[in-house]
């Protein structure tokens, strides 16, 4: 479903032209092209919202679907402090997303001392399986989890 056919009054004047796919199809991952995508997935609700990665900040977009209640409201400081939101960026790979990397993963793991880290462990902890259908592998989630131990 595109997000902006569901938003039609609002959606241009806060985003601009710009989609925000939820649960894409093949098709719709393919319109957002070789470029960076990046993602929010919502373990809560089992929804995954794709957007260009070149035009918005996660934290932009995170803001508006919290603004549109597509989402709970988190602070924008603690946005990492969610175990339900998984951010990252992909790339377009046949269809489907190719995950590239996660600062809200990567950039604390190194900090086990960190509060954050406890969130990442919880967040590992969720089942994202709902994920596979528009992933090419689930293998960068086995790896966080390695990580973590």
């Amino acid at each position: 479903m595109r997000f902006n056919n569901y938003l039609k009054e609002e959606y241009s004047t806060i985003m601009g032209k710009m989609p925000i796919f939820i649960n894409p199809t093949t098709t719709e991952i393919g319109k957002l092209g070789k470029h960076s995508i990046r993602f929010i997935a919502d373990h809560r609700t089992e929804e995954l919202f794709i957007w260009d990665g070149d035009m918005q900040i996660h934290i932009d977009v995170l803001n508006y679907l919290i603004d549109k209640d597509k989402l709970e409201p988190v602070s924008a400081v603690y946005i990492y402090k969610s175990s339900d939101l998984l951010t990252g960026v992909a790339y377009n790979k046949a269809g489907k997303l190719d995950f590239s990397t996660s600062d809200q993963i990567f950039g604390d793991l190194r900090c086990r001392d960190c509060r954050v880290y406890e969130y990442i462990k919880n967040m590992m902890e969720n089942d994202w399986s709902w994920l596979k259908p528009y992933f090419t592998s689930m293998s960068f989630i086995n790896d966080i989890k390695k990580k973590l131990k």
